[in-house]
């Protein structure tokens, strides 16, 4: 009698050590005076954004994907930015920084992370208060992958020889 045995455990620690995900952030006119950084439970940075001298920079694990200037109207936040990358699970610390000191508030609009995509989530984070900095959480939980739920499963078949 043969077997066959298929397992995918390898593949279940390989999908839960990091996930996709996004951070959709939204500033006031004055993206130059802004700041946004990622950082993990043991306090690392692990991901960052800044505008200097007219250029637009963003480091770590997470990079810029969509940055954009928002012209829908006078009022309207000045500008959109969407930061992704792979994260490991866990929780993570957002902090979000204007050198001038007043905040990301434009026409009433409030600036600040709008949400989370795919596998973060968390509350939005505006930022319209009158201060150097603001800071929120977010938490990552990897979505399981079909073969790594078959592993889990503990897929196995006998043929008969």
């Amino acid at each position: 009698m043969n077997r066959f045995a298929l397992s995918a455990t390898g593949l279940v620690a390989a999908s839960a050590s990091a996930a996709p995900i996004e951070i959709n952030v939204t500033f006031d006119r004055w993206v130059s005076e802004a700041g946004v950084q990622v950082f993990d439970s043991a306090s690392s940075l692990v991901g960052s954004f800044y505008v200097s001298g007219g250029y637009v920079f963003g480091g770590g694990a997470l990079s810029i994907a969509s940055f954009a200037y928002n012209a829908s109207g006078y009022s309207s936040p000045g500008y959109d930015l969407i930061m992704g990358g792979d994260l490991a699970a866990g929780t993570y610390t957002i902090v979000l920084t204007d050198t001038y000191g007043d905040g990301w508030s434009w026409g009433g609009v409030p600036g600040g992370v709008s949400g989370y995509g795919l596998n973060a989530s968390g509350d939005p984070l505006a930022f319209t208060t009158s201060a150097g900095s603001v800071t929120g959480t977010f938490t990552v939980v990897p979505a399981p992958a079909g073969l790594a739920l078959l592993g889990l499963a503990g897929l196995s078949r006998r043929r008969r020889g």
